[in-house]
């Protein structure tokens, strides 16, 4: 990992950006289980959590057009 130094003042957020595409593509067919170790990949995502359905199913989809992000800012 690498490292930055610097200084601000004054009402910050930083926000870390991640490539959205990339993570849809590493979910593709993948255990609903392995989601936070497929995570570690993404630095800039701080937690998650996964809704797969319908509830029997244990997998995200193969297609990539069935899984649908949200990001929440905290």
């Amino acid at each position: 990992k690498e490292s930055i130094s610097f200084a601000l003042s004054g009402p910050v957020q930083i926000i870390w950006k991640f490539d959205e595409a990339s993570l849809k593509k590493d979910l593709l067919g993948t255990s609903e289980s392995s989601l936070m170790t497929l995570l570690s990949k993404y630095p800039g995502i701080d937690k998650a959590k996964a809704v797969v359905r319908p509830i029997w199913k244990n997998s995200f989809p193969s297609d990539p057009k069935q899984i649908k992000v949200i990001e929440t800012l905290e």
